[in-house]
């Protein structure tokens, strides 16, 4: 475990003890860092698309940058039914 995920537990754990609602956005927030500091990185890319009417389309990465190269964007079922999407660059 990081220091930086250390860190994050005391102060989650400190806030608890002061009687902070779990449900509180703050707390949830600091929970879901915790949880991302925890989650070993595999190096994938997580990419979002909206699509729009018209063949209009816009890629963005786990960060909200746009995706540069994009040329085609497709939802489909594959022959098992499972959804897939495909970004063609």
């Amino acid at each position: 475990m990081s220091d930086t995920a250390k860190l994050l537990k005391e102060v989650h754990e400190a806030l608890e003890d002061h009687g902070e609602d779990p449900r509180a956005p703050m707390m949830r927030a600091l929970s879901s860092l915790i949880a991302e500091y925890d989650s070993p990185q595999s190096g994938d890319i997580l990419l979002t698309a909206t699509l729009s009417p018209g063949g209009k389309y816009k890629v963005t990465d786990q960060n909200g940058r746009s995706v540069a190269g994009v040329r085609s964007v497709a939802v489909f079922e594959d022959p098992r039914g499972q959804p897939v999407f495909q970004v063609n660059l």
